[in-house]
């Protein structure tokens, strides 16, 4: 079954989900992660496109399959230069739901292996957002490189040193603290 829906598009009903699994596509807006998150400014980025999502279930028994990905694209700030430049994010995820009255453990129990990848869901409906929003947040990079030969900027002049070398001196250590240590070399004992 394949359907497009426009009101709670991530919410599905579990018995919606036949044989032949259920395919869910939408879109979300791109300042839908910074409107749904509790606390917006925990992500440095902004979405350059909106939120492509695929979602596919398949059952069995009570426990749902997911399959999912989602594409969009981020603008960031490099880490090492401090320009902006705009990056793909495709995030690929599986999960198993599974009812959560059934698997009601006690909080001191280890969690086994095969429960990393379960996501739980109470009543007849599954609620994805808060799973899609958590892999979007898993796949911003936390220092993000304009790309990975990046040199940054010159820590005395500020000049960006990945387009052209800065006019500083060149000796190296010059006008740090470390330039008193530059000829030191340590005494051998006889």
């Amino acid at each position: 079954m394949k359907r497009s829906r426009k009101s709670d598009e991530l919410c599905i009903a579990v018995d919606e989900i036949d044989e032949s699994g259920y395919h869910l596509s939408c879109k979300k807006h791109k300042g839908w992660v910074s409107d749904s998150l509790q606390e917006p400014k925990t992500i440095d980025c902004g979405f350059v496109d909106d939120i492509g999502i695929q979602l596919d279930f398949f059952k069995t028994g009570k426990t749902v399959l997911v399959r999912g990905t989602v594409a969009t694209a981020l603008q960031l700030r490099c880490v090492r230069c401090l320009e902006e430049f705009i990056q793909p994010l495709a995030a690929t995820f599986h999960y198993n739901v599974l009812p959560e009255d059934e698997y009601d453990l006690p909080q001191d129990m280890e969690i086994p292996k095969e429960e990393f990848d379960a996501y739980y869901y109470s009543g007849a409906v599954i609620d994805l957002a808060p799973l899609v929003l958590e892999q979007i947040v898993l796949h911003i990079p936390p220092y993000p490189l304009c790309q990975d030969s990046c040199r940054g900027i010159c820590q005395q002049c500020g000049a960006d040193l990945s387009r052209a070398p800065c006019s500083c001196s060149k000796e190296e250590g010059a006008g740090t603290r470390f330039a008193a240590l530059k000829n030191f070399s340590p005494k051998q004992k006889p």
